[in-house]
């Protein structure tokens, strides 16, 4: 999740140079650290106190590059919703891959497999 952050602001970063990535995989991604720390931390003003912001929502329109997002919906730590959210803001073409009450953990094989089979038939 945090390194789906990190990733997506290196594809923004290399886009905006000129060099787009050939492709992007974000696992459980977050829209911004800010939503994700709110939603651990809803008794507190947690979207405020967050310095560093990581907000791939804002960045994730501007990728040039095909952008694959895996996301467990019954993800506890990353909610499902705010992976949905990211790929709704992605620039075609995007796919999502939605694992059926999957949590949040590093998935298989085969939705990588996946992934890997879109990018590069794009």
């Amino acid at each position: 999740s945090l390194g789906g952050a990190i990733a997506t602001h290196m594809a923004w970063e290399t886009g905006r140079a000129g060099t787009p990535l050939a492709g992007l995989i974000l696992e459980a991604p977050f829209t911004s650290m800010a939503d994700a720390a709110q939603r651990h931390y809803p008794y507190l003003p947690a979207r405020w106190l967050v310095r560093d912001r990581y907000a791939s929502i804002d960045k994730i329109a501007h990728v040039a590059t095909p952008v694959a997002i895996l996301h467990g919906t019954a993800d506890g730590v990353v909610p499902f919703d705010q992976g949905l959210r990211l790929l709704e803001a992605a620039r075609e073409p995007k796919l999502g891959l939605w694992i059926p009450d999957g949590g949040h953990e590093v998935f298989g094989e085969e939705a990588l497999d996946q992934a890997l089979a879109f990018l590069s038939a794009t």
